[in-house]
């Protein structure tokens, strides 16, 4: 290592003069692009040299770099903005006021476009950045055009027959009395070479020929435009601006990985413009990473809330913009009419629109996360006198609707959350919304009941597919069924129809919420076939996750109901049979789990019901592994298989492929174990089956444990942990916890004395919090596993002694399901011998 630097009584690496320079531009907020046109580097370099500063100052991102460097007075007192110092050729651009932010693709493109092309229309949503992006485009462009780069704004003009006016007006070519302006316009720059920044083009689109032929009489000049649309002449070349980049509020970023986000940074620094000391923690980039996905990356929304940071905590923003998009406020008074306020910037594109594009485009409102043409025409279409489909074409024309091609191949339109909540809001005005509403949750029933009998057939994928595209709408027209008088039971059927789905993909959370409160609603207590089908459900979800003593207070209210009504529905009694069968095998009550399966099994037999037949028979060799009758499960498992692979049915496939995976297991087959285990993965990974994942890697560390494998089996078993998790299913977490205790004891065996006690307390914790997670829900470790499990815990308490033990063993009862998956989840360095 090299000398160090002494900044503020503190000793730092030394840092470079190009470093030093680089840090400065970086602290006064400029991106890495305009850091990289300032210094004459590559953007590349530019990282580069981030990456050596970080590592010097001990940070993880720009805003702690600028932070930490003005905390050392390593930075000049101030800094002149590098625009201000550029040699400027003639033109009107003005002058940015604050800094601009990402980007850095796009202007690259659009630069690149315009060397190629000599009309590029910047096309996309009020709000989303195209005039800023345009006049960015411009001042990267200065050197290329030898007479200049001139903005042409047409905000204000509402006559396309003054559009040429304009244009010789701003560049300050004079009309004559007695000629044509366009005429004179066309001459004069007939022997130039600038660039023109034509912004707001989309009201004065009957201008586009008069635009064709000027570019025609002046071959050197080029255009740049805005529009919400492009304009529709030869040799126009659109380029699409979509919002900022956005955080997945579905993964767990880290505050440095936030803080490079675009519409973060944009957030952020203008913020601090107006609240200097915004402290940014994991807390309040999570907020702002909210408010900003809110605000679908629109630069014009982030623009106008982040000032409220004066006013607001942040977390209070978010929870207003969440609820209410009104209490966004108005923006500078410098900025034109039209963007004071992000409802005026919707009222400027809505006001364009034909009587039945407006229609349209207030009701697709109505749809969260869109919609595919069949549901939008069913809907929506009634009143409408245009065809559907054209409107449609027209408003993602206008980019007013987003089109996004599924990968089945549909076609799916919807709207940017701001412009949605805008028109839902005056659909709630014109006293339409109730009426679509009911609308939307007939078509929304209609297909979740369709899809019930779908996802238990060879089509389980693509319907899987279809109600995760469609999760949005079957919530919000679950929320309909639920508020709305009158509607007790068809809010429980259509509950029901969705318990597959909820299942499949882990949602069991969601499912049991929902269920809930359908069976609470008035009119909902009835003992009627649709009470016993929904109590049924419930049941099965809260056995998901391990919630047993719920589990039975459900199903035994659902067959009791199911004998009252007996026969009418024999198959949703067998269904309820089997479903407890399955919580009392996890009770250790295997006598009384077979006499119910196998009562299940007869009456399926009788309906001649395949897959009802297959499921009882796959839960009963499942119920026979866990006392250890590894030849009747095998001999379940074996007669069920072939039954679900002839109907198509790739989950119930899946369990029966693990369950004698996991015989294999016991039995020392790792080979078979292995095989089996493969196949029940690659069905359930293309099924997105969370639980089912979760299963097939935990059976997978526990093969590579008794292989000895530590490494591997501790990455498996931690996979299967954080998905159980996130799922709730605290009986698999538990188990899962006494793997990774085992796992423990196989390592202190072998390593040195003192690593040995570290590793036993460790086991002796894990096997605790085990317990703890076990007992609430009366879970029980398999019958054929309690002996070997007794002689490890009684081995730990030899080896550890009885007062260390025990207050390991309380340790890790003491933790809650949070603390003891955290726990085990960081593992100490495991020894491979």
């Amino acid at each position: 290592m090299g000398l160090r630097m002494r900044a503020n009584d503190i000793w730092i690496e030394p840092f470079s003069s190009r470093e030093l320079e680089v840090l400065q531009l970086l602290s006064d907020g400029f991106s890495n692009r305009e850091i990289a046109e300032q210094l004459f580097l590559s953007v590349e370099t530019v990282k580069w040299y981030n990456k050596q500063m970080f590592l010097k100052l001990g940070v993880n991102s720009r805003i702690q770099a600028a932070n930490k460097a003005a905390e050392l007075n390593l930075l000049q007192s101030k800094r002149v903005n590098p625009s201000q110092t550029k040699r400027r050729k003639s033109g009107n651009l003005p002058a940015q006021l604050s800094s601009y932010v990402g980007r850095e693709k796009e202007i690259s493109e659009v630069k690149d476009l315009l060397g190629d092309n000599r009309l590029v229309m910047l096309t996309g949503a009020g709000g989303s950045g195209k005039t800023r992006l345009a006049l960015q485009v411009a001042e990267a462009s200065h050197g290329r055009y030898p007479d200049g780069i001139w903005l042409v704004e047409l905000a204000k003009i509402r006559d396309p027959g003054l559009v040429i006016a304009t244009i010789a007006n701003v560049l300050n070519i004079p009309g004559k009395p007695d000629a044509d302006i366009s005429v004179v316009l066309k001459r004069e720059l007939s022997q130039l070479n600038l660039l023109l920044v034509i912004d707001n083009l989309e009201h004065l689109l009957d201008s586009a020929q008069k635009i064709s032929e000027l570019l025609a009489a002046a071959p050197q000049i080029s255009i740049l435009g805005t529009s919400r649309e492009r304009m529709h002449i030869y040799g126009e070349q659109e380029y699409p601006v979509q919002p900022l980049s956005l955080p997945d509020l579905s993964s767990a970023l880290t505050s440095s990985e936030l803080e490079e986000i675009e519409s973060i940074i944009l957030f952020i620094q203008r913020a601090k413009a107006v609240n200097p000391g915004l402290s940014l923690n994991a807390d309040s980039l999570e907020c702002i990473a909210r408010i900003c996905v809110q605000l679908d990356g629109l630069p014009l929304a982030i623009e106008l809330c982040a000032p409220m940071v004066k006013i607001f905590p942040l977390s209070e923003i978010a929870d207003r913009i969440e609820s209410n998009l009104r209490v966004i406020p108005s923006s500078p008074r410098d900025l034109p009419a039209r963007q004071q306020t992000l409802r005026h910037t919707l009222e400027w594109s809505l006001d364009l629109l034909e009587a039945d594009e407006k229609l349209l485009l207030q009701r697709l409102a109505i749809f969260r996360g869109g919609a595919g043409l069949d549901a939008i025409k069913s809907i929506c279409a009634e009143g409408i006198s245009s065809d559907v489909d054209n409107l449609i074409f027209a408003l993602v024309n206008k980019n007013l609707v987003l089109d996004q091609e599924q990968s089945d191949g549909i076609i799916r339109f919807g709207l940017l959350e701001t412009i949605r909540q805008y028109n839902l809001e005056r659909i709630s005005t014109s006293g339409e919304l109730n009426y679509l509403a009911a609308r939307h949750a007939k078509y929304f029933s209609g297909l979740a009941q369709e899809s019930a009998k779908h996802l238990i057939s060879a089509k389980q994928v693509a319907w899987l597919e279809k109600l995760e595209g469609e999760h949005e709408n079957l919530r919000a027209a679950m929320e309909w069924h639920l508020t709305t008088a009158g509607r007790a039971e068809s809010g429980l059927m259509f509950a029901t129809s969705l318990e597959y789905f909820w299942d499949m993909r882990g949602y069991f959370s969601e499912g049991i919420e929902h269920l809930s409160a359908a069976l609470s609603r008035p009119g909902a207590s009835e003992r009627t076939l649709a009470r016993a089908n929904a109590l049924n459900a419930i049941g099965h979800l809260t056995y998901l996750q391990s919630r047993y003593p719920e589990t039975r207070q459900y199903l035994e209210e659902s067959l009791s109901i199911f004998r009252e009504h007996s026969p009418n529905d024999q198959e949703g009694l067998a269904h309820a049979l089997i479903t407890l069968g399955d919580m009392e095998t996890e009770l250790g009550n295997y006598s009384t789990a077979t006499t119910l399966m196998s009562e299940a099994l007869e009456i399926m037999r009788a309906l001649d019901d395949t897959r009802g037949i297959s499921r009882a028979l796959w839960q009963l060799g499942a119920c026979a592994v866990r006392p250890g009758n590894y030849g009747l499960a095998v001999q379940y498992f074996e007669e069920a298989l072939p039954l679900l692979r002839k109907i198509g049915d790739r989950t119930n496939t899946t369990i029966a492929l693990s369950g004698l995976a996991e015989v294999a297991i016991r039995q020392g087959d790792y080979d078979r174990a292995t095989q089996l285990e493969e196949e029940s993965l690659k069905l359930r990974r293309e099924l997105g089956e969370p639980w089912g994942i979760a299963v097939s890697l935990a059976n997978f560390g526990w093969i590579a444990m008794h292989q000895g494998d530590k490494t591997r089996a501790v990455e498996l078993l931690n996979e299967s942990l954080i998905l159980r998790r996130d799922i709730g299913e605290r009986g698999g977490c538990a188990w899962c916890l006494e793997k990774l205790a085992e796992v423990a004891l196989i390592n202190g065996a072998g390593e040195a004395l003192l690593d040995t006690r570290s590793e036993y307390i460790r086991a002796a914790r894990l096997y605790g919090a085990a317990e703890e997670m076990r007992e609430p829900v009366e879970s029980k470790i398999d019958q054929v596993d309690q002996h070997e499990y007794d002689q490890k815990v009684a081995m730990l308490r030899e080896q550890l002694g009885e007062e260390v033990f025990t207050q390991a063993w309380h340790a890790g009862r003491g933790m809650t399901r949070e603390q003891s998956i955290e726990y085990a989840l960081r593992n100490p360095t495991i020894s491979s011998r």
